[in-house]
């Protein structure tokens, strides 16, 4: 949520926020979730990002997603895509990955030459590994504060 509410402060038009379970299951507090949808952010739920498309320029100018269905609540089964022809794009021109502590080593692979994919560091540090693809906080460091993932901070070099 963090990630979401700092996004539109910093002047970002729309800011939108998919996540594969309901709002129920949401790991974030309700009160998170309610006030992030009071700044203006727009809530994707039982939506799953597939791929990133590439605007042909070395930039971002979609993600495509697949709805989901909840197999039950209760159940500890992840949700399953709804099949054919419910794949969609939001348009986008930015990409933040808030994946939680945890690198979500899928998000290293390419799933097309016309997707971007992002990249996390092993060595414990921020690091481009493709340009323009950043990688810091938490996935680089493992859980910690947030000035500590603010000290990781690098200045984009000049292409």
């Amino acid at each position: 949520m963090d990630a979401l509410r700092v996004c539109l402060r910093l002047g970002a038009e729309t800011v939108s926020c998919l996540y594969r379970r309901s709002r129920a299951e949401a790991p974030a507090r309700v009160e998170e979730i309610h006030h992030a949808g009071e700044e203006g952010v727009q809530f994707h739920w039982l939506v799953s990002p597939v791929e990133i498309l590439d605007d042909g320029n070395k930039g971002v100018r979609a993600v495509r997603c697949v709805r989901m269905t909840l197999v039950s609540p209760t159940s500890p089964a992840p949700p399953s895509g709804a099949g054919a022809g419910s794949e969609f794009e939001i348009e986008a021109d930015m990409v933040v990955y808030a994946i939680g502590t945890n690198a979500n080593r899928s998000s290293a692979r390419p799933r097309s030459s016309s997707s971007t994919s992002a990249a996390t560091s092993h060595r414990r540090r921020p690091r481009d590994l493709h340009p323009g693809v950043y990688a810091g906080g938490d996935i680089v460091t493992g859980a910690a504060t947030v000035i500590q993932a603010m000290g990781q901070a690098v200045a984009p070099r000049a292409a």
